[in-house]
């Protein structure tokens, strides 16, 4: 994979998302927007090599990025000292996941969903919150998202398969989102998270069935819209 075109292409991926991110004014909603697959999916695309079921944990890993710069706000870090501790926190697992024998699609499904259920009741006593104004387009965020790209696609042999869910749009968000994070990494958790899962199974499902990549592309998105559709009668039925 070629860094720099992997950079151009989310840099204008990440000008679409600002904008639109930029009208919602619900937390939730924005979580949602947030984790449509569409880097994901791109660069599996580009490198069907990187699907494997390593991608299922490497969700909960990109959540938990989040979560550790949502800490930093609360103990009053400067935000982009945060990001950068959560940034490496996310390479260092990597490494070390990545280095770990091949597991099942089940295995690491199955893992994922323990870790989001037992951590679900916590992340729920968070009391939600209303949205800060989000910034508008601004070439500083287009600028972090292009290096932030570039540098994850650099380092794809350090990250292997993580690099399919690195946070590029996360870091972008962290440094420019001008209120706490802690709502949103809540809505992620709860909201976002989930739909994401299902993207990844169905993908590597679709991968592991020998469709081609761009199939089983498909059929993760069928499983993301799927499981968002069912999130979103829930959360109706019960407000």
């Amino acid at each position: 994979m070629n860094p720099f075109i992997i950079g151009a292409l989310l840099t204008g991926y990440v000008a679409t998302l600002t904008l639109v991110v930029g009208i919602l004014p619900s937390t939730r909603m924005r979580a949602i927007v947030y984790s449509v697959p569409v880097p994901m999916s791109t660069l599996a695309i580009l490198d069907p090599g990187l699907v494997d079921p390593n991608i299922l944990i490497g969700l909960i890993v990109n959540a938990s990025f989040f979560w550790l710069v949502a800490s930093g706000d609360r103990f009053g870090w400067h935000r982009t000292s945060s990001t950068l501790i959560a940034t490496a926190v996310y390479v260092g697992v990597s490494w070390l996941f990545k280095e770990l024998p091949g597991i099942s699609i089940s295995t690491a499904l199955a893992f994922s969903l323990v870790t989001w259920i037992l951590i679900l009741p916590r992340v729920r006593r968070i009391p939600a919150k209303r949205s800060s104004p989000v910034e508008g387009f601004a070439i500083k965020r287009m600028i972090v998202t292009f290096f932030t790209a570039t540098s994850a696609v650099s380092i794809s042999s350090i990250l292997g398969p993580y690099v399919v869910t690195f946070p590029f749009t996360g870091i972008t968000l962290a440094l420019n989102y001008p209120g706490s994070v802690v709502p949103f990494a809540r809505s992620f958790w709860v909201n976002g998270l989930p739909p994401l899962l299902a993207f990844g199974t169905g993908m590597v499902s679709g991968k592991e069935m020998g469709l081609p990549i761009w199939g089983a592309v498909l059929v993760g998105f069928t499983c993301w819209g799927a499981i968002t559709g069912v999130f979103a009668v829930f959360q109706r039925s019960s407000t």
